[in-house]
Order: C-alpha cells, then structure tokens, then sequence
C-alpha cells in the first residue's frame, strides 16, 4: 500500500528511480544577480532620500524565492532598523512606490516576481512590546494624523517657459494635423 513512498522496496531499487525525479527546486548558483541587488538597493535609497526617511531607518534584504508560477522570484525583506509609526501606517504606500521603483528598472518586476516582507529588527526600538487588552481590538481604530501621507514626487518644472496660448487658441503652428489610420 505504501510501495510509493519506498516501503517494501530494496534499496537498490529506491535509488535506481531516483535520477527519474525532477527536482522540486531549481539550481541556483548566482541567484539573485549583483545587479538584482543593485537595482533594490538603488530603488529603495532614492525612496527614502525622496522622502526624507533617513537611510539608517529601514533597509533591504533580498534572497532568492522560487515558486512554481516564477522560478526566479525573489524575497525582499524590508527590515526596519528604527522605530516609527509611520512604517506601519505606510506600509502600503511604501511598498507600492518601491514596486513601481523596480518597475522601471526591470519590466519583469511585479508582486509574483518580487515577494516583499516586513521585518522589525529587535534593537529597532519598538514601544509596543506587549498586545492591549482585548477591547482595544473591538473599538473603533484612531485616526491617524501621526504625519501627512507620503506625496509622490513633485511635477518638475520646466527650464523654460511656454508661451501662454490661452483656452480658444487653435492654431495649428504650422504642424499637419495628426492622422489615424485603421488597418485591419
């Protein structure tokens, strides 16, 4: 009945089939590549200067992380180094940037490929070492006006300045008219 799992077999027999299982994980050597590592390293210092979180506050770990959907997925762990509340109420936001980061850098980059965890370090400073009261759970959670929502990048502005055509100006400044063509 258990023949399947090697019971009521010799050994012999056992290790001839065993050249006839695939692997369950991928070799892989050089994996993720320097210039992985580069690109988060570089994606989440330009993050945190744009954002004005000093770089001693969080910081990255990556390591490969196979799944049958993306053999080459990675584990990027965001290890929060020293405490503040707004890590935990931006957490989201702060992902989604460094994904969009990634992003273009890489057009393969997507929440399959890259699996990002959170992680506190012990020293990180945290005043929360204990869980409330079972109340606190069952109120209304507090607004959270700790700090301001974190803002994208703002509009560059441009070295020089557009003359200003006004709403009704239609003149077409002696460029044709763009054409759309439908082949089928």
């Amino acid at each position: 009945m258990l023949e399947f799992l090697g019971f009521g077999r010799s050994k012999s027999e056992v290790h001839d089939n065993a050249d006839t299982i695939p692997a369950t994980r991928p070799a892989l050597g050089e994996y993720p590549t320097p210039t992985q590592r580069e690109m988060v390293r570089l994606t989440l210092h330009t993050l945190l200067k744009r954002h004005g979180i000093p770089a001693s506050w969080l910081s990255a770990e990556i390591s490969a992380f196979p799944t049958p959907l993306d053999p080459e997925g990675v584990l990027l762990q965001l290890v929060i180094l020293h405490w503040h509340p707004g890590f935990g109420l931006y957490a989201p936001a702060i992902q989604n940037e460094l994904m969009d980061g990634l992003k273009r850098f890489d057009s393969a980059a997507n929440a399959a490929r890259y699996n990002i965890h959170w992680k506190f370090a012990p020293e990180a400073g945290c005043p929360h070492t204990t869980l409330p009261e079972m109340g606190y759970w069952a109120s209304p959670a507090p607004l959270a006006a700790a700090a301001p929502p974190l803002q994208s990048r703002p509009a560059l502005k441009p070295k020089f300045d557009l003359p200003d055509l006004g709403e009704d100006d239609d003149s077409d400044n002696g460029f044709a008219a763009t054409q759309m063509h439908d082949i089928r």
